[in-house]
């Protein structure tokens, strides 16, 4: 027997839109499970009409058998008329912790192939002059990036930011662990905070009547004037 509820039914996550030969291709990710990246197709980019899925996660033990996330097509500039499609995969060994880019190959955007990865980490002063340029301006974007995400929000996920060195070698911007880093939701007081809260203190157990509590002094200066006076009739 076949039923769906409310938690199991399927909504359209990140997309990426590509024209190409009159044919509007929508690709986006497939939420909440996260385990395909869908394709659709749109002569007007209105109406659109499913096609066969673009990418499915990887076999078990791979680097992205766990979940897909963002993915960005392009075409490739080393190969006049083939696509290229780079998304984030997750893995179940690491529990989603690392996040990692990988790049899959078209000929023709329905059909699919992942290209071969390569992690090793060729940064260094031996690289090219845009590289290293590159580099410097993505340190410090990044850097402004994880200032606003403290403030707004403590996780973070998607596409991180890659250079390429070589034609086949790509080395990310953003170390893996540190795109996403839980932080704790309470964080034990500093002094200004403790200072703050004893003159509080302080300003609320003032005036109280003999044999009332601070709290209940507090409760009661909280309560409107009128209140006020009609409790201490």
């Amino acid at each position: 027997m076949f039923f769906e509820t409310e938690e199991s039914r399927k909504a359209i996550g990140d997309v990426d839109v590509v024209y190409h030969d009159g044919l509007y291709h929508l690709f986006h990710l497939v939420l909440p499970n996260h385990d395909f990246i869908a394709h659709a197709v749109s002569t007007d980019g209105m109406n659109w009409r499913r096609v066969s899925n673009a990418l499915f996660i990887g076999d078990p033990g791979s680097w992205d058998d766990l979940m897909l996330w963002t993915m960005h097509v392009s075409p490739d500039p080393h190969h006049p008329g083939r696509w290229r499609m780079f998304y984030t995969g997750l893995s179940r060994r690491e529990r989603g912790r690392l996040q990692r880019i990988g790049m899959a190959i078209s000929d023709d955007l329905y059909h699919w192939q992942r290209g071969p990865v390569n992690w090793r980490d060729r940064r260094g002063p031996n690289d090219p002059e845009p590289v290293k340029r590159a580099r410097r301006l993505s340190q410090r974007r990044h850097q402004q990036r994880r200032r606003h995400q403290r403030r707004s929000n403590p996780h973070h996920s998607g596409l991180q930011h890659a250079v390429r060195p070589e034609p086949t070698r790509w080395a990310s911007e953003t170390e893996p662990w540190d795109s996403y880093r839980p932080r704790p939701s309470w964080r034990p007081p500093g002094p200004a905070r403790r200072r703050a809260r004893s003159r509080r203190r302080r300003s609320a157990s003032q005036g109280r009547k003999p044999g009332m509590s601070a709290r209940g002094w507090r409760a009661r200066a909280a309560l409107p004037a009128w209140m006020r006076r009609r409790a201490s009739v």
